[in-house]
């Protein structure tokens, strides 16, 4: 059910910001090693400007994460 939730107010949010979503990712069942995989490959189409943005949802539905910038 949180999922559901959180999947419409992504497209919500989508929808008001004029974003396209290209793709999604769950992390569900998914070992900490999974995630981070997928989430270098995420910051590597961005780096190649495949795509331009990336939103990320936390249990409580913000849109907001502390993020560090890797060189």
């Amino acid at each position: 059910m949180l999922e559901n939730k959180q999947n419409r107010y992504i497209h919500d949010f989508a929808k008001m910001s004029n974003f396209n979503i290209v793709g999604k990712i769950r992390s569900n069942d998914f070992s900490q090693r999974d995630v981070a995989r997928q989430w270098m490959h995420i910051v590597n189409m961005v780096r190649k400007i495949q795509i331009y943005g990336v939103v990320a949802m936390v249990d409580e539905g913000r849109l907001d994460m502390n993020i560090k910038e890797v060189s």
